[in-house]
């Protein structure tokens, strides 16, 4: 008899750990209230000029914590946590060189790693480094099939090609890589074609929506998001052949109701969260370290505390932590962060871990 889970590369431990950190959100008093989304970044700073993102356009000001640091912080989460999925986030992750020892030290404590890209660094030599850490799971962004409109959404020329590359150097060495597209009007007419190539080349494909639409698309001093926002009737027939193909297609990972979820988003993205029986849960289930160490629910929350003066579960507990949750249960700020708003049923979160941790 095949069995599905890979024993050798997840460990038993971290599949009980990851089922009692999921568990504990449905059931907090049976189990430990733990986060289940554990997000690093170690740096904000970008080698590119995306116009629907102003990462890039932020000056950098220093004080980034040295790998040392983050090995130290690894550590205590992993105390705390057991082992857990770790995400390593940006900016750009990959233009700190010291990145891949991050990597390689997370995945020596068993850590489940993950990192999200945009795959422009990834130089053969880069690729090699990549393999040898070891990681698990890498999420690379890629909005088109056609160089020239991947290139024009990037901000610099060549983008294209070097994703095309880093996925050509990575795909089928290592355990997963996903593509993660957001979708926009200049792209609403090759999603399902992006979904083919996924499947095309065994690798996942995840979608986000486009946030920073202010409502007024047709205006002339429109914004470059506004011009960016895809056209009703299109949206319609794209989501809808998108939820048809979800249960057929291997390489699709988003759940049906967030891919509903994004569809209301885009046909009417100023209500769309009026009739949903549920708000942003993000203050339950994440836990962001920034480049310094500052610890935030959220993008707009404020910090928790600092991973260098205190634990992660001291911060995770502390009553500062406790008085922003009660904030945040009745955030009335529709940031349109979609997968904020989208909670998974245990169906869903095991489909998801099906994903992260079968072969």
């Amino acid at each position: 008899m095949r069995i599905p889970f890979n024993i050798a590369r997840a460990g038993k431990t971290r599949a009980i750990t990851y089922i009692k950190n999921v568990l504990a959100q449905y059931f907090p008093n049976a189990f430990s209230f733990r986060p289940t989304a554990i997000d690093i970044y170690p740096t904000f700073r970008c080698n590119l000029k995306c116009i629907h993102c102003n990462y890039w356009r932020h000056k950098f000001q220093g004080g980034e914590l040295p790998a040392g640091k983050w090995n130290e912080i690894i550590i205590d989460l992993r105390k705390w946590l057991g082992v857990f999925t770790l995400r390593i986030c940006g900016g750009e992750p990959l233009v700190r060189r010291d990145i891949i020892d991050i990597i390689a030290f997370a995945r020596g404590q068993g850590i489940f790693t993950v990192l999200s890209t945009n795959g422009t660094l990834i130089s053969q030599d880069f690729a090699e480094a990549i393999l040898q850490s070891k990681l698990n799971f890498i999420s690379i962004s890629l909005d088109s099939l056609r160089e020239s409109v991947h290139d024009s959404l990037r901000g610099v020329p060549g983008s294209y090609l070097k994703v095309r590359r880093a996925i050509d150097l990575l795909k089928g060495k290592i355990e997963k890589i996903q593509i993660m597209t957001t979708i926009m009007d200049c792209n609403l007419d090759e999603i399902l074609d992006l979904v083919n190539f996924c499947e095309d080349n065994k690798i996942l494909i995840s979608f986000q929506g486009l946030y920073g639409f202010d409502g007024n698309r047709e205006k002339p001093s429109n914004t470059p998001i506004n011009r960016l926002w895809p056209q009703n009737k299109k949206v319609e027939q794209v989501f809808d052949a998108l939820l048809s193909r979800k249960s057929k297609s291997r390489s699709m990972v988003d759940a049906q109701g967030y891919l509903r979820m994004l569809k209301a988003y885009y046909l009417d993205f100023q209500n769309y969260t009026i009739n949903m029986p549920y708000r942003c849960r993000a203050y339950e289930r994440n836990f962001r370290i920034g480049d310094t160490g500052d610890v935030t629910f959220c993008h707009s929350s404020d910090s928790l505390g600092n991973v260098i003066a205190e634990l992660p579960q001291k911060i995770w507990n502390s009553g500062k932590a406790s008085q922003i949750r009660t904030r945040l249960k009745y955030c009335e700020m529709d940031c349109f962060f979609v997968r904020c708003y989208y909670y998974e049923g245990l169906a869903e979160m095991f489909a998801k871990f099906k994903n992260y941790f079968f072969t």
